[in-house]
């Protein structure tokens, strides 16, 4: 009995200890995924702060009318020249 004991404690040996390789092995890879996915959040969240700063630069009317007019070359149009048209509301019959 000593003996099968002693046989498969030698054959169970080898077999935990790659187990145990495998779970260290397991662990890393998964530790190497969690940093590189912290990376890029880290640069998403960069990424998001510059878009909201950029809005809120966007939100201010005369810079935004500065932009317009020295990246587009856009010019404010002189009132004589805006045209207003009144559309009814839909299902409105003419009278």
């Amino acid at each position: 009995m000593k003996k099968v004991l002693k046989t498969i404690a030698v054959l169970l040996l080898p077999l935990f200890l790659f187990l145990n390789v495998w779970q260290v092995f397991s662990y890393r890879m998964v530790e190497s995924d969690i940093a590189e996915l912290e990376k890029q959040q880290k640069k998403l969240l960069e990424e998001n702060k510059r878009l909201i700063i950029g809005i809120e630069f966007l939100r201010n009317p005369a810079r935004l009318e500065k932009a317009a007019e020295e990246q587009l070359g856009m010019k404010r149009a002189q009132s004589d020249k805006i045209i207003r048209i009144a559309v009814p509301p839909a299902g409105a019959q003419d009278g």
